[in-house]
């Protein structure tokens, strides 16, 4: 069916219509596209052309091979059709019989608890087959195959199940693969005639069942079935419910028909208020000290919506921040000319013509939501950073800007600021596709609101990543439709979730926000994983790279108990060392093209993702805490603003937090209580007695600007914020020249490698194999290959990965690969300038190797790494 009965719905449900019967559509409501009118995504051009051609005069100029094509199609199809006719006397005629197999009841998607169904739903069908009892797949008993693509392109004809499901695949990623390039990946990926496609069931939506502001547990409430396939690079969907007309709870977390835009302002109002009134403290505001120390500052200010001015933020009064993306729309700025023009009563008015459609529609939404106060960076910051400081401040407190704010609407609508929010306007058109698998039982595709999100301009901004990651509730405008997402639940126009017990769903699957509810109990985690998510977006000025993530930044380390050191927890320093490039990437440059970020952090390089893959650091992760403590040993230092050499981490001033961050994951401690006749570093680790006599505190290579001295500040010496750390690392550890060897490892060992790098092996003077690392693949054939590249010692590490860094055992230490556990290092190669080291790579390499390097040997050496 393509509509919806307009007299016998409920909750705008129709209710279920005699078979071939086209309803109307009921009042307020877009008629939904059926799954049927979808186009078919692989263009019929070709066939269509061929078919034409053959029956006209001008067929000779197809090849035999094409004409042949022709007829084998033709005669394919009709195979399909007869293997898949449906078979008369059951109980929907339309049904192709694998579909028929899969016994779809309403009854089905929804999650009963001890006989008691948290739904009120009825039981029409109960005699004839219980759906709990009589069903062929359902959640953990695996995959159903429904067919390869060509199956369910030839059965959509006649099964309103195929249909649905073929049509499903038109998403988000195929669109993507399509643009891509001619690339053997992409081609690959493309092939999708053969893909294969399953259907699963999975657990859905969860109630929270509360006891004042207390989430004393969740339960299951609904299922949906999830289609995926293998090959052809469609991305996942799901079909869903809508709810048959009998249920008159209206069904929680099933689906509906998308409604009218005009409304969704009062729509977006009760969603927040939802929120507001039910959620507690997990997505209550608290206006802490960081709130106010913003509030009061001089370069912090407001739009005032009712005056249509800029103004300070009220005490006691929220605000609503706006996250979109600039893009090539002409956005209208606060400058020094005209920021007094702005401060006066309606001063914005007269420039009201001169805002792009996105922060006009803002400022309207904020006014429908009953609010004042809007917080947007082109008016509100000063945009001129070469003559104010307004722009630089502001940087530094995102973190308390969108920490606090009320609600972040979020724009991802379009690729530019004139995009507007189309969630708001009447001429909006939101396609739905549905199909009645059988009475009672009318089924919609549904995508995450991640899917739709995931590939707008606004979420490939490196800015709106921590503007979205930091809010406590966001307003998402995105392909014409609205979300609402908070740490709690997620709400949105096409699923029923306006319910104070609604808690998780899979629409919360991949949202960003639900990272940082365990920020507190686990900040490394969502600092891992921010890490790639933040570095695989774009950033528009080079400059940005260490301000665009300070706030999200800040959060983490101050959970941590520490600071970042150019985006480097310092509390975890050794570890936080140990990223590397998903692919080759280049070194970073600002704009006039001075080096101003060091090698050793990933916030110096540029074009690639970067991440902490778990093939490096898994072993550490076992037990950080203990890693840091007895497998690192170097007294890290850094030069501060005026050349000054400050421990990177200093206990007399950096905090631990106590109780909050797992124990196993927690940084560097100095003992509370240290052991008699032993000897711990600044770090608070034992340093063993053979090596009490090795330097670590005290410095002899200089810098060229600071060439006279080397001065040490001593432990406790506090950071100022407003000076910036010098890029430069010194420090003492071992060093060892060794080779490097081009051809390594099987191809199975290069899968998870980018087309721009290598793995390479390493090799002692003896030339024995004994390490490895992955490297660009242009720099290594810039090298000599019968060159000793150094090689510095940076940490213990415990194993080689088997799958990606060595799958053989070559005995190169004479126990098994079983038995051996800490017997390599973390490396880094590094290159030289005159004194100052940079980084090429991280790698493994046995520590028996440095005894057998090439001269001068494991050598005990000072460095500056920049």
């Amino acid at each position: 069916m393509d509509g919806v009965n307009s007299n016998n719905g409920v909750n705008g449900v129709p209710r279920d219509d005699a078979e071939n019967q086209t309803p109307n559509i009921p009042p307020g409501f877009h008629r939904p596209r059926s799954s049927r009118t979808i186009p078919d995504i692989r263009g019929r051009a070709n066939s269509d052309a061929a078919s034409s051609a053959a029956d006209s005069t001008e067929g000779k100029a197809l090849s035999l091979r094409n004409a042949i094509y022709v007829v084998m199609k033709r005669n394919r199809q009709r195979r399909i059709r007869n293997q898949f006719i449906r078979q008369p006397g059951l109980a929907n005629q339309s049904l192709c019989g694998k579909c028929r197999k899969l016994d779809l009841t309403a009854e089905k998607f929804v999650v009963q608890h001890h006989g008691r169904d948290h739904q009120d739903i009825p039981d029409p069908h109960q005699q004839q087959h219980n759906s709990l009892r009589s069903r062929s797949i359902i959640s953990g008993s695996g995959n159903f195959e429904l067919g390869t693509f060509t199956e369910l392109e030839q059965k959509r004809t006649f099964c309103p199940f195929c249909r649905l499901v073929f049509n499903s695949a038109t998403g988000l990623k195929r669109a993507k693969l399509l643009s891509i390039g001619p690339s053997r990946e992409a081609v690959e990926e493309l092939d999708f005639e053969t893909a294969v496609c399953y259907a699963s069931w999975q657990i859905d939506g969860r109630i929270i069942v509360r006891d004042g502001e207390v989430d004393v547990e969740t339960r299951a409430r609904t299922r949906r079935i999830r289609i995926h396939w293998k090959g052809g690079g469609f991305q996942d969907s799901f079909l869903i419910l809508i709810p048959p007309p009998a249920w008159a709870s209206g069904g929680l977390f099933l689906g509906r028909y998308i409604g009218s835009a005009r409304h969704n302002g009062a729509v977006a109002k009760s969603w927040v208020d939802l929120c507001c009134e039910s959620h507690g403290s997990t997505c209550r505001i608290e206006q802490g000290e960081d709130f106010h120390h913003m509030r009061t500052r001089p370069y912090f200010g407001v739009i005032d919506v009712e005056n249509m001015c800029l103004t300070p933020l009220p005490e006691n009064e929220r605000y609503i921040a706006l996250s979109y993306t600039w893009g090539d729309a002409k956005v209208y700025k606060t400058t020094l000319k005209n920021v007094a023009q702005h401060r006066k009563h309606r001063g914005l008015e007269a420039f009201r013509h001169e805002l792009p459609q996105t922060i006009s529609d803002a400022i309207d939404l904020v006014k429908r939501l009953g609010e004042r106060y809007l917080w947007v960076d082109a008016l509100c910051i000063i945009q001129e950073p070469e003559f104010s400081k307004s722009w630089e401040l502001n940087s530094k407190i995102m973190d308390a800007v969108y920490g606090n704010a009320f609600l972040t609407i979020c724009a991802a609508d379009g690729d530019s600021a004139a995009a507007g929010l189309v969630g708001l306007s009447g001429n909006r058109r939101v396609e739905q596709a549905f199909e009645d698998y059988a009475p009672g039982v009318r089924l919609m595709v549904a995508h995450l609101g991640e899917t739709y999100i995931e590939d707008s301009a606004w979420n490939k901004r490196a800015w709106t990543f921590q503007e979205r990651l930091l809010s406590r509730r966001c307003l998402i405008f995105t392909q014409g439709r609205m979300y609402f997402q908070c740490r709690s639940t997620t709400m949105s126009e096409d699923i029923f979730s306006e319910d104070a017990e609604a808690g998780w769903s899979l629409d919360l699957l991949n949202a960003p926000l639900q990272r940082m509810r365990d920020v507190h109990e686990r900040p490394l985690r969502v600092y891992q994983t921010s890490v790639p998510m933040y570095t695989d977006r774009i950033l528009g000025r080079p400059d940005d790279i260490m301000a665009a993530f300070y706030g999200i930044g800040k959060t983490i380390s101050t959970a941590l108990g520490g600071h970042l050191l150019y985006c480097l927890p310092n509390t975890h320093f050794d570890w936080a060392l140990l990223w590397e490039p998903v692919d080759a990437p280049r070194r970073r440059y600002s704009e006039g093209m001075q080096m101003q970020f060091p090698s050793w952090s990933w916030c110096g390089w540029d074009g690639s993702v970067m991440d902490y893959k778990p093939a490096m650091i898994r072993d550490c992760l076992m037990n950080l805490h203990e890693w840091l403590s007895e497998h690192t040993w170097i007294v890290w230092y850094i030069r501060d603003a005026f050349g000054i050499l400050r421990l990177v981490w200093d206990s007399e001033r950096d905090n631990v937090p106590n109780g909050v961050v797992q124990r196993k994951l927690r940084g560097y401690k100095k003992p509370q209580y240290p052991k008699e006749n032993v000897t711990y570093d600044n770090y608070g680790r034992i340093i063993p007695e053979k090596y009490n006599s090795l330097r670590r505190d005290t410095f002899d290579l200089t810098l060229p600007e600071y060439p006279y001295s080397v001065s040490v500040n001593p432990p406790g010496t506090p950071v100022d914020p407003q000076m910036s750390d010098l890029r430069f690392l010194q420090f003492w550890t071992w060093s060892a020249f060794l080779r490097l060897e081009r051809r390594y490892g099987s191809s199975s060992m290069a899968s998870s490698l980018g087309r721009n790098s290598v793995r390479v092996g390493i090799s002692d003077c003896k030339g024995d194999w004994c390490g490895t690392v992955v490297l660009d693949y242009g720099w290594i054939n810039r090298q000599d290959a019968r060159k000793a590249h150094e090689f510095i010692a940076l940490s213990d590490a415990r194993a080689f990965d088997e799958k990606e860094e060595h799958d053989d055992w070559t005995f190169y230490i004479p126990i098994s690969r079983e038995q051996s556990e800490w017997d390599l290092y973390f490396v880094m190669l590094v290159e030289k300038e005159g004194d100052v080291s940079r980084r090429v790579g991280i790698g493994k390499v046995f520590k028996q190797a440095f005894f057998n390097s090439f001269a001068p040997g494991k050598d005990w050496r000072e460095f500056i790494l920049e």
